[in-house]
């Protein structure tokens, strides 16, 4: 992701540079403003399993749940994407399998938590975890889209 920001950084400017239309000038800048928002998500994005709390950082700030305050932990599916459900109070907060060390998140929650608040859903998701390569995939279709614009620039 940080190669795809760093060569976005000319096409915007290239494109920015051409002078274009007012119109085009508002669309492509609100393009670009929300690819910076979501490639800084990305980049933030952190799940951290502590002893007495979870911590989630990311762009909209940290939210920290402490274990003896959740209510219940489950799982969804939904095709090849997997979720770990964490309702805390009256909030349930979704952490997808489009973490690297997703496994190892659902195995330290599970660890740390009392076994009558674990749904059936978890324990489905831990014996059957999905990687989601597409994520990957799509960054890096975006690296290359991004370097072929520079070089035909160039050129």
């Amino acid at each position: 992701m940080v190669i795809a920001i760093i060569l976005s950084i000319p096409v915007f400017y290239d494109i920015f540079n051409k002078g274009l239309a007012k119109q085009h000038v508002f669309i492509v800048g609100t393009l670009v403003f929300v690819f910076l928002v979501f490639a800084a998500d990305n980049l933030l994005r952190k799940i951290s399993v502590f002893k007495d709390k979870i911590s989630i950082l990311s762009i909209t700030g940290k939210k920290v749940i402490p274990l003896n305050e959740i209510s219940s932990i489950d799982g969804i599916s939904l095709g090849r994407r997997q979720y770990i459900t964490i309702t805390h109070k009256k909030r349930t907060y979704l952490i997808p399998n489009s973490f690297n060390d997703f496994t190892k998140i659902l195995v330290a929650i599970k660890e740390l938590v009392h076994e009558d608040i674990i749904g059936q859903g978890l324990k489905d998701i831990q014996n059957f975890p999905l990687s989601r390569t597409g994520d990957t995939i799509t960054a890096w279709i975006t690296v290359i889209l991004l370097a072929g614009i520079l070089i035909i620039r160039v050129i």
